[in-house]
């Protein structure tokens, strides 16, 4: 088995867990309907889904770089789980991105030279995450 197919299962295993499988499969469905959405707002702030965008995140490897803030998934974990909802929620009403922190990195094809890559703070990367699982149905 393949190293995709393992994180595409464990990501669909995430989403059963915080009861949101259902919910992306009722959108994926009603799209091939061709139904348009225009109020996403309450499936973005949904504590499933903020919930699923943390876990998804704590389990990347990135989750232990800071951002611009310095914190990392770590900062997040002393958080109870009603607390990181609420924060969240809070900041989603009227969210402005962070500066992205610029680091240079080695380029795998030719490791005398780099580029550039802008690392996220912890928070817009659940920001991000939950968006992106309103508008990407798995």
């Amino acid at each position: 088995m393949t190293t995709e197919k393992k994180l595409k299962r464990q990501k669909l295993r995430n989403a059963e867990y915080y009861d949101f499988q259902a919910i992306q499969d009722e959108l994926y469905e009603q799209s091939k309907r061709n139904k348009v959405f225009t109020n996403l707002v309450e499936l973005i702030t949904m504590r499933e889904n903020i919930g699923l965008a943390y876990r998804n995140i704590k389990k990347n490897k990135g989750s232990k770089t800071a951002g611009v803030d310095q914190k990392t998934i770590d900062d997040l974990a002393k958080w109870q789980d009603e607390q990181l909802i609420d924060y969240v929620r809070a900041r989603l009403q009227c969210y402005k991105p962070q500066a992205v922190r610029r680091v240079e990195i080695l380029k795998d094809n030719d490791p005398t030279k780099k580029r550039p890559l802008g690392i996220s703070t912890i928070l817009d990367r659940v920001y991000q995450n939950v968006a992106r699982l309103a508008l990407e149905p798995q």
